[in-house]
């Protein structure tokens, strides 16, 4: 028999009061920083694209909070959204996002000027542990997003019409 794979740690947070400038990160999370709390972390939705999110400490509280008001707006976030935030190390999360019909959420993301997401990241981060982050490849797409989108647009501007 095969190994199991290690668990990855999560939590998840409902979409409640003031949520669009800052989220707390539940205290009982905090164990999985090592006692090394970062000061940026980067969220990855199942768009391909990543936002790069400044992490504070407020009253012994940590906070997503600048960079969060764009994830909330380009993911279109709502009241009553449900999210599950999966720690990859390096201060990296995958972020799944369920709406309150129960089912994930399928978010085309808004283009501004014809461009992606401004939120994208397109530079090198000047830290330890973490390198390069690109987006994945435009043709990548799961048989769940189909007909989600007639364009899309890589790294370089580029419009490309997809299979429909």
């Amino acid at each position: 028999m095969g190994r199991k794979p290690t668990p990855r740690p999560s939590f998840f947070k409902v979409m409640i009061g003031d949520f669009t400038n800052k989220i707390r990160i539940p205290p009982a999370f905090m164990k999985n920083f090592n006692g090394m709390l970062p000061h940026e972390s980067i969220l990855r939705s199942d768009t391909g694209r990543f936002w790069r999110v400044q992490m504070e400490v407020v009253d012994q509280d940590l906070f997503f909070q600048n960079g969060w008001p764009e994830f909330v707006k380009d993911h279109a976030l709502e009241v009553g959204d449900f999210l599950i935030f999966w720690f990859l190390g390096n201060s990296t999360f995958d972020v799944r996002i369920y709406g309150r019909t129960g089912c994930e959420k399928k978010v085309a993301l808004p283009k501004r000027n014809g461009k992606v997401p401004i939120s994208f990241i397109k530079k090198e981060r000047q830290g330890k542990g973490m390198g390069k982050f690109f987006k994945r490849s435009p043709s990548f797409q799961c048989k769940c997003h189909e007909g989600n989108q007639k364009k899309q647009v890589d790294v370089t501007g580029k419009s490309k019409t997809t299979g429909q």
